[in-house]
């Protein structure tokens, strides 16, 4: 308990000794502050303040005596610049003492970068702005600053448009000197809309008047302004439509046009037309009307504009013409007289209505229309030969386009030559047999069609006879190709019986081939009466011949005649 007792008391003095010391340490430090906010205080009001101006005067500015503890506050004496222009860029020289290397210099609270130093004169690039005394700031690098002004160079005027329309709308350029974004322009004090400006120039939509006249023209940037110039209002000339770009166009339309003139009527009633082709307005002011084209077809077509504040439409001065047609391409280029197929036309500028399509004079109905392309069925002319295919358009014909009718060839024969018996197949082969069916005919006789095809087709020969027998293809719906020739083999005779016959009549069998149905058999040039007729085999009865003789057998068939045979007469 004793020892507890000794510890307790222990600390008990050292807790108090601890606050001694602490409240010592604070009053010290309390009193060190006084001491230096008073010598602070004196400092300060030893201070005189002085100030220049942006012509080069002298004035007060802040500052301060030296001190161990307190920078030197910069003070400024003159500020100078040979020119000041609203771009900046030009030097300004500022004079004065305690300037320091790490300071900066702001004018109208922007950089002013600095290109020469010592600590009494700097100079420094002027940054672009505006106005009459302009604040000007030198700081040091403790953030202490002088305070003094510049004036920029004021606006003025070199060239401007001297004559205005009182409708207004008119582009009013100024070119001049120390102009920025900041600019205003007045004309008889209303303001001229801005829509271009730099340094140098500006363009602007003049302001209406009431009445002609003469009206001041004023620049305002930032608080200074320019010398009035003094522009003329001239009243507007009559409405009229005085240009249109472009001139011409192609069919299909759907691109735009514009419109120029004076005193256009500019209400939201306006229409516009293009020979009979209405356009859609896009934009329109009294000087210009920006319209869609429609598609559409013909040349010299007149423009028109309509307004309720007009009592008569205005016609535009310049015509609009469509391009006129140009054919590229022509299928089939040459075509058959026996065919029925359409005929293609690609090109271009084919309209959409009212065109028109002859092969020579001769005009081909139109089944399908583009501005691109055209299908027509043409009327078949009477004979063969090259013919011009125009388009026309609207009143405009396309250059000539020549297309080629023609009869086809005689097709040609897989045989030319054929038994009298028939029934063998004939091919026929051609460059067009005219669609898909038909009939053939061999010496006006049919030929079994087997295949028809429109280059080839297959027929069963019926039995015949005769030599340079037209083969002809009917073409269903169409006139006959021309023909081609076909022989049937000439009567051939291989054997008499008997071969030695009295001078009285006597029967004859002769055999042999292609004796057909109208075989007729003569010996010795007298006729020899057939009884039986086959293509193979004739009997006849021979007639009264002279004894000791030979005579020559001969079958004739139409128009061909076998190799002559001779028997003998007792």
């Amino acid at each position: 308990r004793r020892v507890h007792g000794d510890c307790s008391l222990f600390v008990s003095k050292m807790v108090w000794a601890l606050r001694t010391v602490v409240c010592g340490v604070l009053l010290l430090c309390a009193h060190g502050a006084v001491l230096r906010n008073h010598r602070s205080m004196a400092d300060w009001e030893s201070a005189s303040p002085s100030s220049s101006t942006a012509t080069g005067g002298s004035g007060d500015s802040q500052s301060s005596s030296a001190s161990e503890h307190f920078p030197l506050v910069p003070v400024i004496h003159s500020v100078s610049a040979h020119t000041a222009p609203t771009s900046g860029g030009s030097d300004v020289v500022i004079k004065g003492e305690h300037f320091d290397f790490n300071g900066q210099v702001l004018v109208g609270g922007k950089a002013c970068v600095v290109t020469f130093f010592t600590k009494d004169e700097l100079k420094c690039l002027l940054p672009a702005g505006h106005g009459a005394d302009v604040e000007l700031r030198v700081f040091n690098s403790k953030g202490a600053f002088a305070i003094s002004s510049i004036s920029y160079d004021a606006p003025s005027i070199d060239t401007y448009t001297q004559t205005l329309s009182t409708l207004g709308g008119d582009m009013l350029k100024l070119t001049g000197k120390n102009y920025d974004y900041s600019a205003v322009v007045s004309v008889g004090g209303a303001v001229c809309a801005i829509h271009k400006v730099d340094f140098q120039h500006i363009e602007c939509t003049s302001p209406a008047a009431q009445a002609g006249g003469v009206a001041a023209v004023v620049v305002q940037v930032g608080n200074q302004r320019t010398v009035s110039m003094n522009v003329t209002y001239v009243a507007p000339p009559p409405p009229q439509v005085t240009g249109l770009t472009p001139s011409s166009g192609a069919t299909t339309g759907e691109y735009k046009l514009t419109i120029t003139g004076v005193s256009l009527p500019n209400t939201p009633q306006d229409k516009i037309s293009v020979g009979s082709f209405d356009c859609v307005i896009q934009s329109q002011s009294e000087k210009q009307y920006v319209v869609l084209m429609p598609p559409g077809e013909g040349a010299n077509l007149t423009v028109k504009l309509t307004s309720p504040a007009l009592s008569t439409p205005l016609y535009g001065q310049q015509q609009f013409s469509f391009y006129q047609p140009t054919i590229d391409k022509v299928t089939p280029s040459a075509y058959s007289l026996l065919t029925n197929a359409d005929i293609v036309i690609n090109g271009k500028n084919f309209g959409s209505k009212n065109t028109v399509v002859t092969i020579g004079e001769e005009k081909c109905a139109v089944t399908v229309l583009s501005h691109q392309r055209i299908v027509c069925t043409p009327l078949v002319p009477s004979a063969g030969g090259s013919y011009p295919l125009v388009v026309t358009v609207g009143g405009q014909r396309s250059s000539p386009y020549e297309v080629v009718f023609f009869y086809p060839p005689a097709p040609s024969l897989s045989s030319q030559t054929g038994s009298t018996e028939g029934l063998f197949r004939l091919t026929l082969t051609g460059s067009d047999f005219g669609g898909s069916s038909g009939k053939v005919t061999v010496g006006g006789s049919a030929c079994e069609v087997q295949s028809y095809q429109p280059h080839t087709i297959v027929c069963l020969v019926a039995p015949g006879e005769g030599a340079k027998l037209p083969v002809v293809v009917h073409p269903s719906g169409r006139a006959p190709l021309p023909a081609s020739q076909f022989s049937y083999s000439p009567p051939d005779v291989h054997s008499v019986t008997p071969s030695i016959i009295s001078a009285k009549p006597t029967e004859l069998t002769i055999t042999g081939a292609n004796f057909g149905f109208t075989a007729k058999v003569t010996v010795g040039g007298q006729d020899c009466h057939v009884t039986v007729h086959s293509h193979i085999r004739l009997v006849c009865t021979s007639p009264v011949l002279p004894s000791g003789s030979a005579q020559a057998l001969q079958v004739h068939v139409v128009n061909q005649v076998s190799t002559p045979h001779s028997i003998q007469i007792k």
